[in-house]
């Protein structure tokens, strides 16, 4: 027990013992009876001590503190460390996805099959083939027009109908004949297949 200052209360060293055995009773009697009144002052001490706790040395609250800075840094390096790797494998993952649709896109444009995508009805890419079957002279003479400047105005609404059909289920409409026509006016036949 530790006593932070002066109370004015006594406290009798005083031991209990159970009734049942009076020759332990008899035993502590005589140890406690033999301690004299000098000696009852360090039992005292040790056991019941008066005054402030003792405080903190400062060397080993220096060498807490150190621990604690290293562990801080070996934390922060470790962050550090795998942040910069974690950038390193999303750069090089974004570079092979940038090279993959790279790829992609010239094997779409070189193709001799006309490749169209439409986002909300506007044009946004056209292939090489496409360009050549509308007589277009750069991708820019098609882009941002709409999919029924392309066909026939007898076909339209065929057109039109079979998109319709296809947004709800999202299923691509089999190769289909229709009336095209080309920037200058002129109409050819071609063959259309719509995915989503």
């Amino acid at each position: 027990m530790r006593v932070a200052s002066k109370t004015g209360y006594f406290a009798r060293l005083v031991l209990a013992t159970r009734n049942d055995w009076p020759e332990l009773n008899t035993i502590l009697q005589q140890a406690v009876g033999s301690i004299s009144p000098d000696g009852h002052q360090p039992i005292l001490d040790n056991w019941i001590r008066l005054g402030a706790p003792e405080s903190l040395d400062a060397r080993s609250l220096l060498i807490d503190l150190l621990i604690l800075i290293v562990v801080i840094a070996i934390a922060v390096g470790v962050n550090i460390f795998w942040n910069c790797s974690l950038s390193k494998m999303v750069q090089r993952q974004n570079t092979s996805s940038c090279e993959s649709e790279e790829r992609y896109r010239r094997i779409v444009d070189l193709s001799q099959e006309a490749a169209l995508v439409y986002v909300d009805d506007k044009l946004v890419f056209a292939n090489q083939a496409i360009l050549r079957q509308v007589n277009a002279s750069s991708s820019d003479d098609v882009l941002g027009k709409s999919s029924g400047d392309f066909v026939h105005p007898d076909h339209r609404e065929d057109s039109q109908e079979r998109r319709i059909r296809m947004l709800p289920n999202g299923r691509p409409i089999p190769l289909t004949e229709l009336k095209r026509l080309r920037l200058d006016g002129t109409e050819y036949d071609g063959e259309v297949a719509v995915l989503l």
